[in-house]
């Protein structure tokens, strides 16, 4: 069969045409493939440091135990402690660890959890017995979260991806090989050193009621939530920034989450978060990480982070705490209303310790909760508020209003008392209304600043 210079033409068009669609599949795949990439190595980095931040709780909330003065804040941490190591529990099943023993470490988990239980069940207090095995927990707790700490400063430092530790799993079951992977290593260390903690006696399980943030208010859409996140990195000069790619994403509070990139040069990265709702940055994340030498005083990168908020808008803030953390300072801000202080409206901001330019935000409290209240006056006093603290307290400030969050997830107005007990200090509050020891936070030794700031109108 003879084919016609027409047949020809007609056949190399075919096959360009078929060329040129196996090219756009292609590179659609290869589109697909590294957009699925992304989003499963950020999934499996928020369960790991997840993971790491419930153990610490869990090691806090035990801490706090040696300064509750009644059974009810007694069973409240322990509760808490419940659902933090359950939290924990789900947090390693998230991550890819087909192969990696982990067994011991989720018996370990999954153990504490049920007998931490059983002292919650009983509801009568701790009697000294109970505090020693209580004592036991928190010393392999500590353990466990200072090496999951360690492996976090690994996988921060040298930028390690989850993704590659489950190719390397996946590798070793296809061809038998012995896994080396500085993830898989750290974690079969953990695993190995969990069968070394104290052992505990006890039992079952609870869960303690939390408030659930809703933002209600009138939807923005991609297009203004990203000129406020231009916005809100660079307020005056948004043209510094560019869009690079942008996810709407369900949950309680819908966010659009964005990628900018610094411009003209493309060198910085960061990740932002805009409510769907009203439009409000949730949270800010700066892909640099600070270096380890040239480390400015505190109170400059203080001011750094007062500058931050005033240019953006937020006013009357108390900065309450600060905490120094992977080469960056971390100062804690929430709202102040009449001399009150608001700790629902909280934010935080991270200023890099190197050259103090704002490496992170988080603003889920004040952006979730944020209003002007009416607010209660207290019926009783400072003194008799002071009278409810345990016995061998040392108080070490001024009593302070403050509005927190109790049991039933209600706003109540409290005392604030900064505390001392051997070389642990604390924060214990007590309600305003009814003399009834609330809550207890323990502090770490930079927690505190020096002097109180307030960002004025």
């Amino acid at each position: 069969m003879r084919i016609t210079p027409r047949g020809l033409r007609w056949i190399a068009l075919v096959l360009v045409l078929a060329l040129g669609v196996s090219i756009w599949w292609g590179v659609s795949q290869l589109r697909l493939h590294k957009s699925f990439a992304v989003r499963l190595e950020n999934n499996y980095q928020r369960a790991f440091h997840e993971l790491v931040w419930h153990i610490q709780t869990v090691e806090n909330e035990l801490a706090k135990l040696s300064a509750a003065g009644t059974a009810e804040q007694e069973t409240e941490k322990l509760a808490t402690v419940w659902r933090q190591l359950y939290a924990a529990q789900e947090k390693v099943g998230q991550l890819p660890l087909g192969l990696v023993p982990l067994e011991n470490t989720e018996a370990y988990l999954a153990s504490v959890g049920d007998q931490v239980f059983g002292l919650v069940k009983r509801g009568t207090g701790l009697s000294p017995a109970d505090r020693a095995q209580v004592d036991n927990i928190q010393q392999g707790a500590a353990k466990l979260a200072g090496e999951l700490a360690a492996l976090q400063q690994t996988v921060l430092t040298s930028n390690l991806r989850w993704t590659d530790v489950e190719f390397v799993i996946a590798k070793a079951r296809n061809q038998n090989q012995v896994r080396d992977n500085t993830v898989i290593n750290g974690l079969s260390l953990v695993n190995k050193q969990v069968q070394e903690y104290p052992e505990v006696q006890f039992d079952q399980r609870i869960g303690v009621l939390t408030p659930t943030p809703r933002l209600v208010g009138e939807k923005v859409t991609e297009q203004e939530a990203a000129a406020h996140a231009l916005w809100f990195l660079a307020p005056g000069n948004e043209s510094a920034y560019k869009v690079e790619s942008a996810e709407l994403t369900g949950g309680t509070i819908p966010v659009y989450n964005f990628v900018a990139a610094s411009q003209p040069d493309n060198t910085r990265r960061i990740n932002i978060a805009v409510t769907e709702n009203l439009g409000r940055v949730l949270w800010m994340l700066d892909s640099r990480q600070p270096g380890a030498t040239g480390a400015l005083p505190a109170e400059a990168l203080e001011q750094q982070a007062a500058n931050f908020l005033r240019r953006r808008g937020f006013k009357n803030m108390r900065l309450v705490g600060q905490h120094e953390y992977q080469g960056a300072m971390l100062f804690a801000y929430v709202f102040e209303q009449d001399g009150v202080l608001i700790y629902p409206d909280l934010l935080r901001v991270r200023v890099a310790r190197d050259d103090g330019s704002i490496i992170g935000f988080e603003g889920n409290g004040y952006t979730a909760w944020h209003r002007e209240r009416k607010l209660a006056s207290p019926k009783i006093d400072r003194q008799e508020a002071h009278e409810a603290l345990a016995k061998g307290l040392e108080l070490i400030g001024p009593a302070q209003l403050a509005v927190i969050f109790n049991a039933r997830a209600e706003e109540t107005l409290v005392y604030e008392f900064p505390v001392k007990r051997g070389s642990d200090t604390f924060l214990v509050y007590v309600d305003a209304q009814t003399g009834e020891e609330l809550q207890i936070v323990r502090l770490e030794s930079t927690d505190l600043p020096k002097q109180a700031m307030s960002l004025g109108q």
